[in-house]
C-alpha cells in the first residue's frame, strides 16, 4: 500500500491531474482515498513521524514534551506516511494550489499568498467528484 500511495502522489505532482485520474482508476476498482493535510506545526509534532526522529532531534523542547497524537499515527500505521515532501513555492496557498492540481503556482492563479486559484483549474478533488466519489 506504501507504495502504491508513493507511486499515485509522484504522478499527481508531475502529470495532468484529469488524464491520471480518469485512467488509472476504473469505475468498479476505486480504491478508498483519505488525504489528510495537516499543517502550520513542526515535522516531529506527529508521533508517527516523531518516532523516526532520535530523542535529541523529537524532544527539542525539553525531555518528554510532546502531543500526543495517537489517531494521526494510527493512519500512518495502516496506511501510508511521507518523508520526503517538496512544494513549488515557499507559501502557504502556492503550494497548496500545487499540491490541489499539480500545477505551478503561476499557471494556478494563486502564485502569492491570498490569491484565489483560476476558476478554469481543474483539482484533483474535482477529478474525483466526476469520477463518482
Amino acid at each position: 500500500m506504501y507504495k502504491e500511495a508513493v507511486f499515485l502522489v509522484a504522478f499527481l505532482l508531475l502529470s495532468n491531474v484529469q488524464h491520471i485520474f480518469s485512467n488509472v482508476f476504473a469505475d468498479e476498482d476505486k480504491p478508498n482515498l483519505v488525504v489528510i493535510y495537516t499543517d502550520e506545526h513542526s515535522y516531529r509534532t506527529i508521533g508517527a513521524y516523531r518516532q523516526l526522529l532520535s530523542n535529541e532531534q523529537a524532544f527539542i523542547w525539553g525531555d518528554g514534551v510532546k502531543v500526543d497524537t495517537p489517531h494521526l499515527d494510527s493512519l500512518a500505521d495502516d496506511g501510508a506516511i511521507f518523508t520526503n515532501f517538496y512544494v513549488a513555492a515557499p507559501l502557504c496557498t502556492p503550494s497548496r494550489a500545487t499540491f490541489l492540481t499539480g500545477l505551478y503556482p503561476y499557471h494556478t492563479g494563486a502564485h502569492l499568498n491570498h490569491l484565489r486559484m483560476h476558476g478554469n483549474v481543474t483539482t484533483w478533488a474535482e477529478v474525483l467528484r466526476r469520477r463518482n466519489y
